[in-house]
C-alpha cells in the first residue's frame, strides 16, 4: 500500500470522527460517511486516529474495515460520500497523480461526444503536438510550463474533459461512483491541511504543472495496426487519426499528469 492509499483510508477515519461529533466540513453538519454505498460504523468513544500512522498496510486496511473502510474500486471516482456528495481524495504527499491514464482516440470520442464538444478541436491539437515533436521542438513528454507546449492555450478545450476523467469516468465508461469535489490531502491527520476543489477550479490550480505524452506501447491496443482484435479493428479509424509511427513503435495513447 503506497502512501496516497494510507492516507486516504485514514483521511476517511478522521471523516467518521467528525461525523460521531457532528463537526462542521465543507461549510456542512456531517451526518453521513459511506464508501461504495455502505455507511460507516462508528467509532468507539475517545477512538485514537494517531495510532493508525504506525500500522503496517495491512493492518491498516484490517483496522478500518472494521469500519466499513475499504480500498475504492479500481474505477471508482469518489473515495467517500460526504453527506451523500462524492468526494475523490488525493494526497499530496504520495506520487505526482495521473488524470488521464494511456488513453487512445475512441475514449476521448465517446467522452466528447457524451459532453457535446466537437473532436475536431482536440485532433488540431494533437496534430500540433506531432508537427513539433517530428520538429525535435518538443519530446514525448511536454510540461505545459514549456513555452513550446501545443497543449497551454487550450485550457477552455482540455477544462471539460480533464473534469471528466476526475470526477466522473475513464474512456471507456462512467463510473458508478462519480465524484463532485476533491480534497487535496497535505496530513491525514491536521483537517485543516485539507483543501476541497471543484469542477470549478481543480484544474485552473494544475494546468501550468500537467505534463502531456503521446505514448506507444501502453495504452494502444494489441496487435497495431494489423493484428487487432474485432473490438479493435472496429475502432481503428478513429484510433489511426492520432497514431505516428517514431522510433520503432506506433504511438497514439494520450497521457496526461501532474508533474
Amino acid at each position: 500500500m503506497n502512501i496516497g492509499e494510507r492516507d486516504e483510508l485514514i483521511t476517511i477515519m478522521n471523516l467518521i470522527k467528525l461525523r460521531d461529533s457532528n463537526s462542521y466540513f465543507d461549510g456542512y453538519v456531517i451526518n453521513s460517511i459511506s464508501t461504495n454505498g455502505i455507511e460507516c460504523k462508528k467509532l468507539p468513544i475517545n477512538y485514537d486516529i494517531n495510532s493508525l500512522i504506525s500500522l503496517s498496510g495491512c493492518e491498516l486496511l484490517s483496522e478500518t474495515s472494521k469500519y466499513g473502510v475499504t480500498k475504492s474500486p479500481s474505477k471508482s471516482k469518489a473515495d467517500v460520500y460526504i453527506n451523500n456528495v462524492g468526494y475523490s481524495l488525493k494526497s499530496i504527499r504520495g506520487g505526482r497523480p495521473t488524470i488521464v491514464n494511456h488513453t487512445t482516440r475512441p475514449g476521448f470520442e465517446r467522452i466528447m461526444n457524451s459532453i457535446g464538444l466537437d473532436i475536431s478541436k482536440l485532433d488540431d491539437v494533437i496534430n500540433s503536438y506531432w508537427s513539433l515533436r517530428s520538429s525535435n521542438v518538443i519530446g514525448e513528454d511536454v510540461k505545459n510550463s514549456n513555452p513550446n507546449s501545443p497543449f497551454y492555450n487550450h485550457i477552455n478545450l482540455f477544462k471539460p474533459l480533464l473534469n471528466y476523467f476526475i470526477f466522473n469516468g475513464t474512456g471507456s465508461s462512467d463510473s458508478k461512483f462519480p465524484a463532485s469535489k476533491l480534497i487535496s490531502i497535505k496530513n491525514p491527520l491536521l483537517i485543516d491541511t485539507w483543501k476541497v476543489y471543484d469542477e470549478t477550479n481543480l484544474i485552473d490550480l494544475y494546468w501550468d504543472k500537467l505534463v502531456f505524452s503521446l505514448r506507444s506501447k501502453k495504452g494502444m491496443p494489441k496487435g497495431y495496426p494489423n493484428k487487432l482484435s474485432l473490438s479493435s479493428k472496429l475502432k481503428k479509424p478513429s484510433i489511426d487519426k492520432w497514431v505516428k509511427f517514431i522510433n520503432g513503435n506506433y504511438g497514439g495513447a494520450l497521457h496526461i499528469r501532474v508533474s
